[in-house]
């Protein structure tokens, strides 16, 4: 055995004894079953061979002859239950894990009646690495999932992207069906590969298509739903020459269209969604409210269009491009909806109108803190991501607690963090206004990328307190 786990009311830490804390002790041992995996966290080294853990919310003493260090994370699996102790094997957090992780994987695919492949072999490692729930039936789910995106065959490793799509879904307990989950991932992969947002995207396709559908749509109904098109794509542009009270009714319009107002019925037709569930945001431009049932109908119109020759083909090539579009929206609001508490954030692109130019300015995301179901006005997190042309890029964490503000942020050069310190104690005073207090920003000089990029989880989990931008998904 690696270890052996014991939960009792004191524990010896050098010549003192402690007590446990009793909201966490409750004088019971946690029931875990032979056979099941566990996670836990090295909170101290209480003394030689004798480390105090935390396992799902629960302070456990662990004695073992391996060097653990502290804040190191750990999965375990549960051999055997004798004499109220729990005889465990390391799965995860081994000295010497790369080389027998391998052995471990294998033997442990094999407990949770699971085949030995790629596929299998990387969903394990991103459930300990994310640590969910690893059981036989969550990973068959996965597992299923993953068969509804993957192309290449069954023997081949799944893509990071599938994986972290297969993972949302899981969290968000989205059904397990293949057009939900080919939306989501062909907007996760969208926004890791484009260099514009969904929304910018489709703002700027709006526009470019107009004249051709002005033409291709010129019936009564057909025309009603292209002025109702521009208008949607104009409400979606943020517009900085116009002032800035009028930017901030065209972020709160553009932040409307984004929001997950309702639920989707995930009933799709041909791959795009037929319909929608449930009340939207009372505050909603309702020139934004409908965009993707609006989408659809163009759809429907462009595949009645009888044209020939060059329109025919104009019109076909915009029915390509809506559809594609109307995906990666849907795929958008899968990412903000569903039952679980999942990743608990929501996520925006920020068009921008410039110079006679639809560029894609930026990102907004904006998080749910410890798995609340709403967004607390005075208790969440908000991470802001803008592309600049003379500063570079800038990605800012912004943390709301009570009345405190704190800020971190990514520069892309030392010199925009010291400008920006520069100009700091004019925020700092507008916000004492209002009733906050901002702390001074600490800046790191690093590569910004998009909240998309990839990202390896963290082996020692989030650091307290705030925590890196690219970490936040």
């Amino acid at each position: 055995m690696d270890l052996i786990l014991t939960t009792q009311e004191r524990v010896k830490a050098g010549d003192q004894s402690i007590r446990l804390p009793h909201s966490r002790y409750e004088g019971r041992h946690p029931v875990w079953y032979v056979g099941q995996v566990i996670k836990g966290k090295i909170l101290a080294r209480m003394s030689a061979g004798s480390y105090l853990l935390v396992v799902e919310g629960r302070e456990v003493v662990a004695r073992s002859d391996l060097s653990l260090e502290i804040g190191q994370f750990v999965v375990m699996e549960v051999q055997e239950f004798r004499d109220g102790r729990y005889m465990v094997r390391l799965l995860s957090g081994r000295p010497g894990q790369k080389e027998e992780g391998g052995e471990a994987l294998k033997s442990l695919l094999h407990r949770l009646g699971l085949e030995d492949t790629p596929a299998h072999r990387a969903l394990v490692q991103a459930f300990i690495a994310q640590r969910l729930p690893l059981t036989g039936e969550s990973l068959k789910e996965a597992s299923l999932m993953l068969g509804f995106l993957q192309s290449r065959p069954p023997g081949e490793v799944p893509t990071e992207e599938e994986i972290a799509t297969v993972l949302h879904a899981l969290k968000r307990e989205l059904p397990p069906r293949p057009e939900v989950l080919q939306a989501l991932h062909a907007f996760v992969r969208a926004e890791q590969e484009g260099r514009q947002s969904t929304i910018t995207r489709l703002v700027d396709f709006i526009f470019t298509a107009a004249p051709v559908l002005r033409e291709v749509l010129a019936e009564g109904q057909s025309r009603a739903l292209l002025l109702q098109m521009e208008a949607t794509a104009k409400a979606l542009l943020l517009r900085p020459h116009e002032g800035s009270a009028a930017v901030a009714q065209q972020l709160r319009s553009l932040l409307s269209a984004q929001l997950p107002s309702w639920a989707p019925s995930y009933g799709y037709g041909e791959g795009v969604g037929k319909g929608t569930k449930g009340g939207g945001h009372g505050g909603t431009d309702p020139t934004v409210r409908d965009l993707p049932a609006r989408l659809r109908l163009l759809l429907h119109l462009l595949d009645r269009y009888e044209g020939a020759g060059e329109r025919k083909a104009l019109a076909a090539s915009i029915k390509e491009e809506a559809y594609v579009l109307a995906r990666y929206l849907w795929g958008q609001h899968f990412w903000q909806v569903g039952k679980g508490e999942g990743e608990a954030h929501l996520y925006f692109g920020l068009p921008v109108y410039l110079d006679g130019q639809i560029l894609h300015w930026g990102e907004l995301l904006i998080r749910k803190d410890r798995g609340a179901a709403v967004t607390a006005s005075r208790d969440f997190t908000v991470t802001v991501l803008v592309h600049t042309r003379r500063l570079g890029r800038l990605a800012l964490e912004i943390r709301v607690r009570g009345s405190e503000i704190a800020v971190r942020g990514k520069v892309e050069h030392a010199w925009v963090g010291r400008l920006l310190d520069s100009s700091w104690c004019m925020l700092e005073e507008a916000l004492r206004g209002l009733g906050y207090r901002l702390h001074h920003p600490t800046w790191e000089v690093a590569r910004v990328s998009s909240v998309f990029a990839p990202q390896s989880p963290p082996e020692a989990g989030p650091a307290p307190g705030i925590v890196s931008v690219d970490a936040k998904v």
